[in-house]
């Protein structure tokens, strides 16, 4: 498993925000995130290796990597890009993966890695708080108040 990926602009974002886009506006094939919490998952698109990272900092003209220019590419990117090539690292984000899970991947080698948030993690805590007594109505908390109560109604 990579301990590093390499992203074109190193920030995170809500995977509802990256669902929006992937699924919503470039109708691409999504996962099962029905217990994931979309706003609070964290989730960036990296590749393996930093060379790949490149074809989100440099025009599509040069995604398949051309030994030669392309015609529309000005000759200052194409030297920009011939010198990214020789150390890809430095025109590139690294961002730490090792504790996030790779759940897509697309034909360009990207990865989407997420920071997952479960639906049921609140969920857990709220049952934990509505099983402390200091959480519940003063009446039913209170073994006096409790008995006073069942008094009133046998009256």
């Amino acid at each position: 498993m990579p301990k590093v990926g390499y992203n074109s602009h190193g920030s995170v974002a809500s995977l509802a925000e990256i669902k929006e886009l992937e699924v919503t506006e470039r109708e691409n094939d999504w996962f099962n995130d029905q217990k994931l919490d979309l706003n609070k998952t964290r989730a960036i698109w990296v590749t393996h290796k930093a060379k790949y990272a490149l074809r989100y900092v440099f025009s599509a003209s040069l995604h398949d990597f051309p030994e030669r220019k392309p015609n529309e590419i000005d000759e200052s990117e194409w030297k920009e890009w011939k010198k990214a090539l020789r150390n890809p690292k430095q025109h590139v984000c690294t961002v730490n993966i090792r504790e996030a899970i790779k759940v897509l991947d697309d034909e360009d080698e990207g990865w989407l890695y997420i920071w997952p948030v479960y639906k049921t993690d609140d969920f857990a805590r709220n049952a934990a708080k509505l099983r402390s007594p200091q959480h519940l109505t003063p009446n039913l908390a209170n073994p006096t108040n409790l008995k006073a109560e069942r008094g009133k109604r046998n009256t």
